[in-house]
């Protein structure tokens, strides 16, 4: 990309969004809410700064992923105020040229009479 020629400036520009939406569904005895989150990017997109974190490749086991990407994060936290709150989180990431993945994520940290902080987290891929 030349920044000082308007010759094939269409390579120049891309496009990305993200949007999230967080509904509570239950507030009683147990308050859980529901989530989403949906991120695009084109592959001519050039950011300034990272957009995920730095293990993101490595936890999806990317080598060299092409095409535009779209990252779908979907789920549900379940909350039981003074017994503790666990989350299950649906992720999935594509790639329009070379890749296509799912992860699901459980997580939870709980308080019972004679155990005090059991926490679990699992991943698991397809």
């Amino acid at each position: 990309m030349n920044l000082f020629s308007s010759l094939d400036d269409d390579d120049n520009q891309g496009v990305a969004g993200r949007i999230n939406a967080k509904q509570r569904l239950l507030s009683k005895k147990w308050e859980i809410d529901a989530f989403a989150d949906f991120q695009f990017v084109q592959k001519e997109f050039k950011t300034i700064e990272r957009l995920f974190t730095i293990e993101f490749d490595r936890d999806w086991n990317l080598t060299n992923p092409l095409g535009n990407q779209s990252l779908l994060v979907a789920g549900a936290n379940f909350n039981l105020p003074g017994k503790g709150s666990a989350k299950y989180q649906l992720e999935k990431l594509d790639f329009s040229e070379s890749f296509s993945g799912t992860r699901h994520v459980v997580d939870g940290l709980f308080r019972f009479k004679k155990f005090n902080g059991s926490k679990f987290r699992k991943h698991f891929k397809k």
